[in-house]
């Protein structure tokens, strides 16, 4: 049986030499959130529920941001949010950004989850 509960197209947000958003296909199940480049249907990365801390609106972390995060651009969209994770878990606490494409779908994603 499928258990996907949600899907979509986001944009994520990657850091390397330059900040750029890249599309990933995003799959929420009952276990994790499965990401995947749009044109191909292999599990790039992985988040198991179970180990996300925290999820909040871009906006509103830039008011309650902890001491160690990366830095929250003015450009960040409104529909943008963050999945923080645990440290001890799987991705060893990393920060996920994520843009729904608008306010209401990023809404609807962070309920979902």
């Amino acid at each position: 049986p499928d258990q996907r509960r949600k899907e979509g197209i986001l944009l994520k947000k990657c850091f390397g030499e330059t900040i750029q958003w890249h599309d990933r296909t995003v799959v929420a199940t009952l276990e994790g959130l499965l990401f995947a480049r749009p044109e191909a249907d292999q599990v790039i990365d992985y988040i198991p529920l179970l180990e996300i801390t925290s999820i909040i609106r871009v906006d509103q972390e830039k008011d309650d941001k902890p001491a160690k995060t990366i830095t929250v651009s003015n450009e960040d969209p409104p529909s943008a949010f963050v999945i923080r994770t645990a440290i001890e878990g799987h991705n060893n606490g990393k920060a996920y950004y994520l843009d729904a494409g608008t306010e209401a779908a990023a809404e609807s994603w962070i309920l979902d989850l």
